[in-house]
């Protein structure tokens, strides 16, 4: 016999997960999080961390690829608070 006939099988485009700089993650009684940027509005994001690359944190889970997060003064913000965003710094190209 050939065997079992061959089934199509789907695909998808391996994407890296988002880096951000070490001084962004938050790690609180063993939640590790970060503050994403929108407009001028602070939101907490707890986040699962992969390894560290030249200074640069890898996020696997909780952050989408394009989102931008508070690197200075993270310790002070709180959900909901107000930010100014300037000097954005872009992630390392791989």
């Amino acid at each position: 016999g050939l065997g079992p006939p061959r089934r199509p099988a789907r695909g998808a485009r391996a994407v890296p997960p988002p880096m951000v700089p070490m001084a962004a993650v938050l790690n609180f009684h063993g939640i590790t999080r970060v503050f994403v940027g929108a407009g001028d509005t602070a939101t907490r994001r707890d986040v699962v961390l992969g390894g560290i690359h030249d200074g640069w944190q890898e996020v696997v889970s909780g952050l989408k690829p394009g989102e931008i997060v508070a690197t200075t003064g993270s310790s002070k913000l709180t959900d909901g608070s107000h930010i100014r965003i300037k000097d954005p710094v872009h992630e390392p190209k791989p």
